[in-house]
């Protein structure tokens, strides 16, 4: 998958996101929770030997995740 084709996806679950909760505003200690759980299901996947498709929806949502907390930093 290329770099283009990565970025595309995040911005596609980033819109997922804002459908479904909009836009977001926190403290950054809950930002920072919110990622960890997103990190956590990663974590999850990989121990139970889920296939890479798995993981990678998670990854895709960490990113995301880190893209909303930019987005309110920078708001």
């Amino acid at each position: 998958m290329t770099t283009e084709e990565i970025l595309e996806a995040i911005s596609t679950e980033r819109k997922r996101q804002l459908e479904k909760w909009g836009d977001q505003e926190h403290e950054q200690g809950t930002w920072l929770l919110i990622l960890m759980e997103e990190i956590g299901e990663v974590s999850q996947d990989i121990l139970q030997s889920k296939d890479e498709e798995y993981v990678f929806k998670e990854l895709i949502q960490s990113a995301a995740v880190i893209v909303a907390w930019l987005e309110d930093v920078t708001r």
